[in-house]
């Protein structure tokens, strides 16, 4: 017998984090069947028909009819194409951001995404930084494209730039400041706290996004 589970995820993590493993988890689950939805908003659980929601940036619901169970940790960087920055020149500090072209993130409201930077050396203290940007997008994925094709600065999950990082298509800008750290969560009605279904799923997440 098939047991199905109703996954909502973001657009990019669902496609950059959960989509790769899908294939290895149904190998090694032949009964389980994952019905995965890409939607950037907040999902009701019980009227949408949802098993699991994988959201970052929010604390979870204060509901004891809620599980939230944290999968990973994540910082938000500054990254910027080598050949943006050798014609545009790099900031020296959070402030000069507000000069340069930024690549502003949305929400699916269209709410700004603010950016707020803490130094390394000043753990748990961080400050806003006000951007400018001509482009906007509520899907991080874009941006990073957007960043790497060399049209601004861009503030996004280190996760997500890591492999074009390592590749030079990207260079960090403001190395030395980033988010404060940002919790990844699974989300689920309590009932389904040690399904089974739901372990496996949870189980082929990764606890580290590198």
């Amino acid at each position: 017998m098939s047991l199905a589970l109703v996954v909502s995820a973001s657009l990019t993590f669902g496609s950059e984090v959960i989509v790769p493993r899908l294939t290895r988890l149904a190998e090694q689950h032949p009964g389980l069947s994952i019905d995965l939805r890409l939607e950037d908003q907040i999902v009701d659980l019980v009227g949408e028909g949802v098993d699991v929601a994988i959201r970052a940036g929010s604390p979870p619901p204060d509901s004891t009819a809620v599980f939230a169970d944290p999968i990973a940790q994540m910082t938000r960087v500054l990254v910027a194409a080598p050949r943006w920055l050798r014609k545009h020149g790099t900031p020296r500090e959070p402030a000069q951001l507000a000069r340069y072209e930024c690549l502003i993130q949305v929400t699916p409201a269209g709410n700004v995404v603010r950016w707020a930077l803490a130094r390394a050396t000043q753990p748990g203290v961080a400050t806003s930084v006000e951007v400018r940007g001509r482009l906007r997008t509520n899907t991080p994925s874009a941006l990073r494209d957007l960043a790497i094709d060399g049209a601004g600065i861009a503030f996004l999950p280190d996760w997500l730039v890591a492999p074009a990082l390592a590749q030079n298509d990207l260079r960090r800008v403001l190395p030395d400041w980033s988010s404060l750290p940002i919790t990844a969560w699974a989300i689920y009605r309590s009932e389904l706290r040690g399904n089974a279904r739901l372990k496996a799923f949870l189980e082929a997440l990764p606890r580290r996004l590198d």
